[in-house]
């Protein structure tokens, strides 16, 4: 058995070109080259058409035009990229050996791969084409394409990638982690350095301590929730599975009184007084009941990431303290998002279930949040709806656990399982399970799973046969 996680990863380079030949070419090795021209048409319907021009060069093609001047794409994934043949091989694969000839394929994107198998086997890969630069390229902005030197020079081999078959111990998390930068023609991540950001565990450095960038607020809080113990219980992964807690917010909010104090306007102090004793009455646990969860969510919004926030939550009770201009900033924010509280919900200490939820027919609140506060448990708000509510349409797509019986035993043998789909399984408003594991995900609640033939017969609450067609049936 195995998953396939997402995992952004660094594919691909803008290009800046030089422009020759009214536009026609564009300058490489000081020879005017021309573009490859292909002309097309995109269907409209109704007999119409729109007319489009691809420009293509050694850089990538076109995708801007501007005086004597282009930037060309270089996109890894705009060629070879069969995922499906690749999947189909992962599916197919009997044993170790076949699973990571498949993964040799690299169609992927950045995905992360976990394998184990009846042998005892445990393997982990990050997969997909991150592109190979030629040394002394800067990433941060267009590459001069004026040579030759300057051309993609393919992707970084599997080989180069982080891997590791039956490690002595550790464990990997996942958690869609952040994008991997390739500069100066390095990975971004040595193989043998690992330990530093996916793995946990190796070299005396735990994750929670690791440096900037290195791993975010969720990842750092399912690292915490797991050395929190040995031994684990399919009953304590599930209190994992629906975690709440705002490791953002210990860090944060101690720094906003101090903060308040020493540079906030006179004129000011008092509201945003108020506001901070609100943040410090929380528990830091995002709930339906929560009353201070929502500022706090429009702080960090406001706040948009900026270093301290971002630093506190790496080397939290380091006790490093606030500069005058990062102080003035986090003051900024706190008020910015008093403001828009008041503005939307006309006070601050608005209950979070009230507006922020699931919409499955009607309006469930969910004790969770989107990735802005770093809980393990999310459920992302990326519109809002008429009345102003927050309305999560992304997340935690589907959660599950599995509990393995112990190798060897001859008794209570049994694989427990437990999982849960926040929006259900059927798009048809009118089906029953439209929302009825919405209503368990509201409360943290999950069902088991049906693994065997006898189990899904004795779960299903209907059948539809498929049947073929017989020969010449037409």
């Amino acid at each position: 058995g195995g998953t396939l996680t997402d995992s952004e990863q660094d594919v691909g380079d803008p290009y800046l070109l030089t422009v020759c030949d009214a536009g026609t070419g564009y300058l490489l090795d000081g020879v005017c080259v021309p573009f490859e021209v292909v002309a097309g048409a995109i269907p409209l319907g109704e007999d119409k058409s729109l007319s489009i021009t691809r420009r293509y060069s050694a850089f990538g093609p076109v995708i801007a035009l501007f005086g004597s001047q282009a930037i060309a794409a270089d996109i890894t994934m705009l060629s070879e990229s069969d995922q499906l043949v690749q999947l189909l091989a992962m599916d197919s694969a009997t044993n170790l050996e076949e699973f990571r000839a498949a993964l040799e394929m690299q169609q992927f994107d950045g995905h992360q791969v976990l394998l184990g198998d009846a042998s005892g086997n445990v393997h982990y890969e990050l997969i997909g084409r991150p592109r190979a630069r030629n040394g002394g390229l800067s990433v941060r902005s267009p590459i001069p394409a004026t040579s030759s030197a300057a051309i993609p020079a393919g992707i970084v081999p599997v080989s180069k990638l982080p891997r590791a078959t039956n490690p002595d111990s550790d464990y990997v998390q996942a958690s869609n982690t952040p994008n991997w930068m390739l500069e100066g023609g390095a990975w971004g991540i040595e193989v043998n350095d690992i330990s530093a950001s996916t793995f946990s565990g190796r070299g005396g450095v735990p994750l929670t301590k690791a440096p900037l960038r290195r791993l975010a607020s969720r990842p750092a809080r399912i690292v915490e929730l797991i050395e929190s113990g040995a031994n684990h219980s399919l009953e304590r992964v599930l209190t994992w599975m629906f975690d709440t807690y705002v490791p953002l917010a210990e860090a944060a909010i101690p720094l906003l009184g101090p903060a308040v104090e020493a540079v906030a306007p006179d004129t000011e102090k008092a509201e945003l007084g108020r506001a901070v004793a609100l943040l410090e009455s929380w528990d830091n646990i995002v709930s339906v009941d929560s009353r201070a969860a929502m500022l706090f969510r429009y702080l960090v919004l406001a706040y948009d990431g900026s270093e301290p926030l971002t630093e506190a939550m790496y080397f939290r009770g380091d006790g490093k303290e606030l500069g005058e201009r990062a102080a003035r900033d986090l003051v900024s924010a706190l008020g910015l998002a008093v403001s828009e509280m008041l503005d939307d919900w006309g006070r601050i200490d608005v209950r979070w279930g009230d507006v922020y939820g699931i919409a499955r027919g009607v309006y469930f609140g969910v004790p969770t949040n989107g990735r802005e506060l770093g809980t393990v448990w999310l459920a992302s708000a990326g519109e809002r709806a008429g009345d102003g509510r927050f309305v999560a349409d992304a997340g935690s797509s589907f959660t599950w656990a599995v509990e393995f019986p112990a190798a060897g035993c001859a008794d209570d043998c049994e694989i427990r399982t437990r999982s849960v789909r926040p929006i259900g399984q059927s798009e048809d408003p009118a089906s029953p399970f439209y929302s009825d594991q919405t209503r368990l995900f509201v409360k943290k609640e999950t069902k088991p799973v049906a693994f065997t033939p006898d189990e899904v017969e004795r779960a299903a609450r209907s059948v539809i046969e498929l049947r073929a067609p017989s020969r010449g049936a037409g």
